[in-house]
């Protein structure tokens, strides 16, 4: 079975597609297309900090705002901008730098929005108490 390729505007666009993609995920020094590397020690200690939060949680030893519960959500938070900006900066490819600054923008938008001084932060849209019921 023979495959046929269009010709004309069609396969040009294609193949400035298929470029623009390539060199997206393509690292450059090496020439391998690299869609996941090996997790950095930012990304293990955002784990660990994650995981160690939510074990200690399910088994209730700490409450959601606990000191100790809101110290883990902050390195967890600390240890992912950090990795978003290690990200754009030595990020082999177009793809995982755009993954770092997609972090980081969401990141800081998280941290921002969850600042009570803005009045964005979860208990602020929570119900007041019925009364009388």
């Amino acid at each position: 079975m023979a495959f046929v390729m269009a010709s004309g505007p069609a396969s040009r666009a294609i193949d400035s597609l298929a470029r623009v993609t390539d060199g997206f995920f393509r690292d450059p020094g090496t020439g391998n297309v690299v869609l996941v590397e090996s997790p950095n020690t930012q990304m293990k200690a955002l784990g660990m900090a994650l995981g160690t939060s939510r074990v200690l949680r399910a088994a209730h030893v700490v409450e959601t705002g606990d000191p100790v519960d809101v110290f883990l959500e902050r390195a967890a938070m600390a240890m992912l901008l950090w990795w978003s900006v290690h990200e754009i900066q030595h990020g082999t490819t177009k793809y995982l730098k755009t993954i770092g600054a997609l972090t980081l923008v969401g990141a800081a938008a998280r941290t921002i929005l969850a600042d009570p001084k803005y009045g964005l932060s979860p208990a602020s849209h929570r119900m007041p108490p019925r009364v009388g019921t």
